[in-house]
Parts: structure tokens; C-alpha cells; sequence
């Protein structure tokens, strides 16, 4: 004979089934998986932007000069961080595991590494690009951007947190398109 004073009645288990369901959409929404993923594809990004900042003041070392210019049309065989492409007698790399000449970023753009001088003073820097195009593509693919949020997060990471000014900004114009990341990673009398 079943206690019918100590059993649940239907309603209050149907009560506690939908108390669990919204503790659990609350817990959901708090997660946000989905940004939990792109928090984690930006740690990443710093991770290897850093690991290639650490290359390019190698080279530089190595070499005394700065590498030449490895983007969108890069190869293996063109990348300065893998094959000593200019023959320098001080080179001794590569300076990164499998180079930079097909290396994406978690959204699929490009990065790459672009010579400019962002002060007009006549001395070149290093930048590196988190290029919105896919490697092997031309400017026009534009498949790979990174959202806005995710830049500000690799830039509180590695520098001032603003996109407008410090060694890592927003690109709005030329050369570096809007939209894309740009790291300036070596300048010469500056502290690398």
C-alpha cells in the first residue's frame, strides 16, 4: 500500500521539474557558451601574436634587419620566419614553428606581418595584422573579421585597452583596412 501522505502529488513534481529548468536557463545564459568560445579563440590570438612578436625580435637580433613583408601572398618558401628568403648570414630560424606565411586566426583572416612607418618619421616598424582576408586570398575575401568586442579583449591583453591609440589598434584607413587589427611589434629604440 503506497503512503499517500508522503508521496508527491503530480503538480509539485511538475513544480520542481520547472524550477530545475529555470535554474538551469539561467545558468545557461550566464555561461554563454558561445562567448566563452570566442573569449577563448582571443586568448589564443595573444597567445601567437606574442609568440610572433617574440620571432620578429630574433630575426631582428639574428639579422639586423627587420623581415620582409609576409602577407596575403606569402609561401613557405617566401616566409622570413621559416626560410631565410633575403640569405643573411646571421639568420638562425626558422624563429616560429610552421612559419607565418599560412597562420589564421580563430575567425580564418590572416595574419601577417606589414613594414610601415605609422609616425612619418622615416623609421620603419614591424606590425603585425590580424588580416580580416584568408591566407592565399586577395583583400577582397574579407571572410575572416573579427568582431569589435573580441579585438577590444586581445587589446586589453597586450596593450593599453583602446583601439584608438597604444601599439595595437583598430585599422580605419590605409594600410591597414578598417576593421582589421594591427599590432606594431618592433620599432627600432623602443623597448620590444
Amino acid at each position: 500500500m503506497i503512503n499517500k501522505e508522503k508521496a508527491f502529488t503530480l503538480i509539485e513534481l511538475l513544480v520542481v521539474i520547472a524550477i530545475i529548468g529555470i535554474l538551469a536557463g539561467i545558468l545557461f545564459v550566464s555561461i554563454n557558451p558561445s562567448d566563452q568560445v570566442n573569449k577563448a579563440k582571443s586568448a589564443k590570438v595573444v597567445r601567437d601574436m606574442k609568440a610572433i612578436k617574440d620571432a620578429v625580435a630574433f630575426y631582428v637580433l639574428d639579422t639586423g634587419e627587420f623581415p620582409p613583408v609576409c602577407r596575403l601572398n606569402c609561401t613557405k618558401d617566401t616566409d622570413p620566419l621559416l626560410t631565410n628568403v633575403n640569405g643573411n648570414s646571421g639568420w638562425s630560424g626558422p624563429y616560429i614553428q610552421d612559419g607565418i606565411w599560412n597562420r589564421k586566426h580563430p575567425w580564418g583572416g590572416h595574419m601577417g606581418l606589414f613594414l610601415y612607418d605609422s609616425n612619418n618619421n622615416g623609421k620603419t616598424e614591424v606590425w603585425l595584422i590580424l588580416d580580416d582576408d584568408a591566407p592565399g586570398t586577395d583583400a577582397n575575401d574579407n571572410s575572416g573579421l573579427v568582431p569589435i568586442k573580441y579585438l577590444k579583449m586581445i587589446d586589453k591583453s597586450i596593450d593599453d585597452n583602446n583601439l584608438n591609440s597604444g601599439s595595437f589598434f583598430l585599422g580605419n584607413s590605409a594600410p591597414f583596412a578598417s576593421g582589421e587589427g594591427a599590432w606594431r611589434v618592433y620599432r627600432i629604440g623602443e623597448q620590444n
